[in-house]
């Protein structure tokens, strides 16, 4: 995501998906006021045979990081994915954030 202009000096904040899976990124910008603008870019890996190694390098580290807390399932990239970005979209929503997504989700 690229941002230009008069609009850089509005970035407020910016970062990534909590597991640094590069599942989205996102820059919260301040409009006049008090209003903050979060732009939201996701790709949810499909599991397809031009996609496996971006799906697989997910399921490593989400299985890395299960081991590390004890957890004895096998982890869903694919749905982590949304049980990730749902809750914190509607946390930002609650701080009055407007927000802006824009997803490659290869799903409905």
């Amino acid at each position: 995501m690229v941002i230009c202009s008069d609009w850089v000096s509005q970035v407020i904040n910016r970062g990534e998906d909590p597991y640094g899976l590069d599942w989205w990124s996102f820059l919260t910008l301040r409009e006049k006021g008090s209003t903050k603008i979060t732009i939201i870019t996701g790709y949810n890996a499909s599991i397809t045979p031009g996609d496996t190694n971006f799906f697989t390098l997910q399921l490593m580290v989400l299985s890395k990081l299960h081991r590390q807390h004890n957890h004895h399932f096998t982890p869903k990239p694919r749905h982590q994915f949304h049980l990730d970005l749902q809750p914190w979209t509607e946390y930002l929503q609650s701080l009055f954030h407007e927000i802006i997504l824009a997803l490659d989700a290869n799903d409905t």
